[in-house]
This record gives C-alpha cells, structure tokens and sequence, in this order.
C-alpha cells in the first residue's frame, strides 16, 4: 500500500499500495467501518455514502471508488487481534475492517470540512497492515502534482517516503530535490500498525512527521525544526502551495481500519510509557530512583553515590538546574519526544565542611580519605579523625611526638623535629596542620599563640619546625 499527502492535501499510501490527501481536513474523518453504517462485504463506496439529488443519486460520497474497485469491509483478519494497545477511535467495537483492492485505481476518502495547516496542526491517525511492493510505484512528482507525501514499503519490507531533501545540510542556502527515502525502518506485513502523521506549516515549508506505533521516524533526510538543521524528523511537502485537505487516497492492497483526520494530537504521540529516557552516570555512581531506564514524564530522583555530588545534568531536563548545582541529590521530572539518554556526572564533593564530634573538617579531604579507606558517607566516628588527621588507615591510631628540640640561643629559634611512632605516617600527605603550643607553667594549659606560626618543613618520617620560644618555656604539638 502506498500513502501520499496530495494538494488539498491527498494523503496515500504503498503499503495498502498507495493512500494520498487532499485539499482540507477538521474531526473531520472519523471511520471505524463499524455497524451501523457498516456491514460485512459493504462495498467501500457505499460506506457513509448520502443520497443526494433530484432523482436520488448518490452524490454525496464518503468513499470515491474507481469502476474496477473492489475494496470492502470485511471481518477483521486473525493478524488484528496482535495490535498493542487502543487504535485512534478507543472503547469502539473491533469487528470490521476496510479490506483495500483498488486495482490500479485511487480510492478517495473524502474530508467534508476543510481545515488548512496554515491555521492548524493536521494528524492523520489509522490502523494498517502494510503489503511490500515488489516495484517501486510509480508516484508522480512533477510540477503542478498535488502529491504531498507518499509512503510504501519496498520489496526489502522497509518503510519509504518520498519527499522533498535538500540538497545539502545548510537549510536556507541550497535547493531542493525530490527522493525516495528507504527509511531503514523494518515492516512485517503480517503484523498491523499504527500509522500516525502530522503536517505542519513552517514558513516556507510545509513538513509531515510520521510515527509507527508511537515511535517517532527520525532519519538525516529529516529536518529538525528545532535546530534548524538536517537529521531530524519532518520531511518536506513536495507540492509545499496547498494548505488544504480534501481527500485522503490510496491505491493497490492490504487492510485499514480506524481512519482518523482531526486537528487534535492523538494520545499515542504524548503517552509517557512510548518514550524511554535511559539513566547514565558518569565520573562515578548515581542512583537512580526508578533504576536504569525511565518513562518520559516520569518524576525521577538522581542521588551521587557516597562522597560524591551532582555537577551537571544533560538530556530532556525541563527545566534549569544550574542554579543549584552541585548537588547530592536531584528530584526533577523528565521529558522527551523520543527515545534518549539523560546523563547526571559526578565528581567527588571538593568544598564545604563536616562535622563529627562537633569539630569541624574540610570535607574534600575527609571524602578523599573516606574514598580511599572504604568508609561510607555517614559512617564516620569521632575515633576515625585521628587517623584521618595523619592520613593513615582507620584503627592504626598512629600518634606524633616530638623527637628533639634544638635551642640557638644567639637566635632565639628553637627547632622542633615531629615523628611518629607509627612507621605509616608520612608528613608530606598529613591531612592536618601541625600546631605548636607553648606554656611557662605547667600548671597552666598550653595555648596557641602568634609564636605557633610555624615554617614546617615535611619529610616521609618527620617534619621540622622552627619557633621563637622564651626560655623554660614549655612545647607541645599536635596536628588538627
């Protein structure tokens, strides 16, 4: 069958061999081909067709047939009962269908009140069994056709649409050809689809997007309106002059049922559940809340694993995160017009402080010491922060103490080596700052004074420092 958008609009199409529209569309066709104005074996012209004029004529013709047509309704085909979800017309009966054979004619739909894409979004919504066509048909394209669009599927069971390409990926600057586009999109003609497209008027151009069960086409033959570049997912009216929608046509075999033309977007092309957003972290772990793969329109919460925080968010976010950014953890909804992936990188948090044991620690070197000891955000104790401190693994409980003090009397600077008595501690990596305090008196507390400015020199077993100190003056350091 082959479909094609026509001047006041016909939209036809190869895959029941050939369906077309023309000139003008509002609800504007609404056919189940169901009682009572169907029956079994109706020929398709007589389908919702008026008796009109002086001696009873039927004038008034929802369905134009050729002579030779033998399109009819007839009972749905066993294929049917394996369509997924609810066609275009929902909570209907589902017992006939439009069984096409127009026999190397055009079957016409004729769309009684005219709608122009000018002034409104046309969808064209239906159920259809596609038949490859062993030839590519023949679909006229010269100058003055009124074929808007046509869709067949080839004897390789690929979806094809004939449209207008430009020539090269600069939209403005370069011309335009008519193509046969092979979609690369795989047809299996014993299985039913939902066809759904859209026109739609972009000055200059008038553009049709097509969806197969909900899954919008995208192909670098598409134009991305957005982005006003190729690779998107409109493809350009040939005959790009008429506005209007008239008829809706096809051509050659295969099955349809539920044909609908409004000015409404259908709900296949907006249910959440079609559209599939992927969860990748990068730089470190996330969490996410669902897990793996969500729903467009779903609330999704993205939490940075321990230690680590959200700096950024790439995807179809709907709305500005920068503001508060980095974060440990986002809670945002997420939309998109097609399956894609949203990305949350990581970093390990590098600013701000922490608190345990009520003395507070700068917690980028706490989450790098944490990082590299296992230790999970939360579970730090005030028993862990001495051995942070010396930077050494949790339970060395690794201490320091002063190793000598010599005093330069002409100078008045004492230097001051530190050690451990832990081998592990190296100064050079000491998470800390050695502090010097002093006291006259031993019965007095010692106290960090302007005399703790302190030029420490670090090496992997011990540092040294030099002090101005009075005489018989007490020395005491530590690292905090």
């Amino acid at each position: 069958m082959n479909l094609t958008l026509k001047q006041l609009f016909k939209f036809g199409a190869v895959c029941v061999s050939v369906c077309a529209l023309s000139a003008s569309a509002v609800d504007y066709v609404s056919d189940s081909f169901e009682a009572p104005e169907g029956s079994d074996e109706l020929a398709i012209g007589e389908y919702k067709r008026v008796i009109s004029g002086v001696n009873g004529e039927y004038t008034n013709l929802a369905w134009v047939a050729g002579i030779d047509d033998t399109s009819r309704l007839v009972p749905v085909n066993a294929a049917y009962a394996d369509i997924v979800g609810e066609g275009p017309i929902t909570n209907g009966a589902k017992l006939l269908m439009l069984k096409l054979e127009t026999e190397n004619d055009t079957l016409s739909r004729a769309v009684t009140n005219e709608l122009s894409i000018e002034t409104a979004t046309v969808y064209i919504d239906t159920l259809i069994q596609f038949t490859p066509s062993d030839e590519a048909p023949s679909i006229n394209t010269n100058a003055g056709t009124d074929v808007k669009i046509a869709l067949y599927v080839n004897a390789e069971s690929n979806l094809v649409v004939v449209s207008q390409t430009y020539e090269e990926l600069t939209y403005y600057t370069k011309g335009m050809a008519t193509s046969e586009i092979d979609l690369g999109y795989p047809i299996d003609p014993e299985k039913w689809y939902r066809l759904t497209m859209r026109v739609v008027y972009d000055d200059p151009d008038r553009l049709t997007d097509i969806w197969v069960d909900g899954e919008l086409v995208i192909h670098t033959n598409g134009y991305d309106i957005a982005n006003a570049c190729m690779g998107g997912s409109s493809f350009v009216n040939i005959n790009s002059g008429a506005d209007d929608i008239s008829f809706i046509s096809f051509q050659g075999t295969g099955s349809l049922d539920e044909l609908v033309v409004t000015d409404e977007e259908p709900p296949i092309l907006s249910t959440p559940s079609i559209i599939k957003l992927t969860l990748v972290s990068v730089g470190g772990t996330v969490i996410f809340s669902p897990e793996g793969t969500a729903d467009s329109g779903v609330e999704v919460t993205m939490t940075a694993g321990d230690w680590y925080e959200i700096i950024s968010v790439t995807g179809p976010i709907n709305e500005d995160l920068s503001s508060f950014l980095p974060a440990k953890a986002i809670t945002n909804v997420l939309t998109a017009g097609a399956d894609c992936s949203v990305t949350a990188t990581v970093a390990k948090v590098s600013s701000g402080s922490i608190t345990i044991g009520g003395i507070g620690y700068d917690l980028g070197t706490v989450a790098t010491w944490a990082l590299a000891n296992s230790i999970a955000e939360g579970g730090l104790v005030p028993a862990d922060m001495d051995d942070y401190l010396l930077n050494v693994g949790p339970g060395t409980d690794a201490t320091i103490e002063i190793k000598s003090i010599v005093v330069d009397k002409d100078t008045g600077k004492t230097t001051i080596t530190v050690g451990s008595s832990e081998p592990l501690v190296d100064f050079t990596k000491l998470n800390g700052t050695v502090y010097v305090y002093t006291t006259t008196d031993l019965a007095v507390p010692f106290a960090l004074t302007e005399k703790s400015v302190v030029e420490l020199t670090p090496d992997v077993d011990k540092a040294t420092l030099e002090i101005t100190v009075v005489s018989d003056e007490f020395i005491k350091a530590v690292v905090k």
